[in-house]
């Protein structure tokens, strides 16, 4: 993986908060409410203006507790439900695909509907919401287009690019207009993909052939050399990549090369990074959601698997 040009954390970024965590907090998380499981978890995220943490799942959109992280976490900035449990929002049960929460808070999502709401759509298309995911806007292909992840960055231009990963023709379709009009780029099959932070044109992706990375705009893509076997990926803000393998190894990346962190339990299902002072993440894997401040060596239950 190419070196990052802008400054560099080191691995004992994570770890932070290393000092007051055991290996695993005492007590038990957090269950999902009766009334709706909390159910396969296909993307995680955090809006720093709101103090959030998402999840977007088979059952709709959650905000997730974080009362049991301790203030290392940063978490006094951080937002909990009441009662402490996952909290489903506007009780929609949207199977929500592909997500991403912008640096403005602006939520992407797509999928499929709420199996209540017959007129919208089998395929959602890209979606949009401005207030953490109580309403939803539809921007463009409805009907047509099931992407399974999205990402989306800022160009020199002030313009909003977004990747989305078109599950059904497994293509990687671009847009440099927030997602109203749309560029077909390389046919690949992806699990994850992230941008690089520092240059648009830079998107990495997650593949049954290694990681790869594209130049152009995703229209075309090279193997990355020594990299892990990686699932996911995420770009990390400051601190580098952090990604998880087939094997649920996690790995951090800053610039001169893979260090391996612990490992998940079972199956990864989605990572995403929250920043600040004391930089983690958040991971759902067969425990539920765990928050790590040290590539899980240490852990927080937020929520047990149901």
């Amino acid at each position: 993986m190419k070196p990052r040009t802008r400054t560099v954390i080191a691995l004992t970024a994570f770890a932070l908060a290393g000092s007051t965590l055991t290996g695993c907090t005492s007590g038990t998380a957090p269950r999902a409410d009766a009334a709706v499981e909390f159910d396969h978890t296909h993307g995680l995220g955090y809006d720093g203006g709101t103090g959030i943490v998402f999840a977007a799942t088979h059952t709709g959109v959650w905000e997730l507790p974080t009362n049991r992280l301790p203030s290392s976490f940063g978490s006094g900035s951080l937002v909990s439900p009441r009662g402490d449990l996952p909290h489903l929002i506007e009780n929609r049960r949207q199977d929500t695909m592909g997500f991403f929460v912008t640096d403005t808070g602006l939520l992407l999502g797509s999928g499929h509907p709420d199996p209540a709401d017959p007129t919208a759509p089998a395929n959602l298309g890209l979606i949009t919401s401005d207030d953490a995911a109580r309403e939803w806007t539809a921007v463009s292909l409805g009907g047509e287009v099931d992407f399974h992840d999205i990402a989306a960055t800022t160009t020199p231009t002030g313009a909003m690019r977004v990747y989305g990963y078109d599950a059904t023709r497994a293509t990687i379709l671009t847009s440099d207009d927030g997602g109203t009009t749309w560029s077909e780029g390389a046919a690949v099959e992806l699990r994850d993909m992230t941008i690089d932070p520092t240059n648009p044109d830079r998107v990495y992706a997650t593949t049954a052939a290694g990681l790869q990375v594209s130049t152009d705009i995703a229209r075309t893509f090279t193997p990355v050399a020594d990299a892990p076997a990686l699932l996911l990926l995420i770009d990390a803000t400051d601190t580098g990549y952090v990604g998880i393998d087939t094997a649920g190894i996690i790995w951090h990346n800053d610039g001169a090369g893979w260090v391996q962190g612990a490992t998940v339990a079972g199956e990864p299902q989605a990572l995403t990074f929250v920043g600040g002072s004391a930089p983690w993440l958040l991971i759902s894997d067969d425990r539920g959601v765990v928050a790590t401040a040290d590539l899980g060596a240490s852990i927080v239950p937020l929520v047990e698997a149901p």
